[in-house]
């Protein structure tokens, strides 16, 4: 009876060495195991670009009369010419802005200056088309209200 009280000894200490070679699993369920920390790689970059910003409303205005005083100043100094951009226009389902190019006039008898229209003019938001035309608000329902020049002034410019 001795050699197996002595059998169940020395596998009882097996047993206990073996549980504290990996850990004691009752003791981690009572008081917690330390938690394993394991890195999380960097997360992938996204491939698809940062949309831009939306332009607003000022700043696609300003770009356009940046556009037509660069592409006008070409032939005449811009002194003493100035552009407006008006509201937009819809002209056979496309949107323009309506503007006005103006000449500052100096009567130098009077010592006064006045504006007048060098042209009406209607750009497309994105810049890429421009027309020379007329706007006759007071038309509106009485027949055309926008009478466009046929074709695209930029592309007149560019072919020149």
């Amino acid at each position: 009876m001795t050699s197996v009280k002595l059998t169940a000894l020395f596998l009882a200490l097996l047993l206990a060495v073996s549980l504290a070679a990996c850990g004691n699993p009752i003791r981690d369920v009572v008081i917690g195991k330390d938690p394993v920390i394991t890195p999380t790689p960097d997360p992938e970059p996204d491939p698809t670009p940062d949309p831009e910003p939306a332009e607003t409303e000022s700043a696609r205005r300003a770009r356009l009369i940046k556009k037509m005083e660069d592409i006008f100043c070409a032939a005449e100094p811009m002194e003493n010419y100035s552009f407006t951009l008006n509201d937009p226009v819809t002209v056979d389902g496309r949107e323009y802005y309506y503007g006005v190019w103006h000449r500052t006039i100096t009567d130098y008898d009077t010592q006064s200056q006045y504006l007048s229209t060098v042209a009406e003019f209607f750009i497309t938001p994105d810049g890429e088309e421009c027309y020379i035309g007329y706007y006759y608000p007071a038309n509106e329902g009485n027949g055309a209200t926008v009478v466009l020049t046929p074709g695209n002034i930029f592309e007149e410019i560019n072919n020149t």
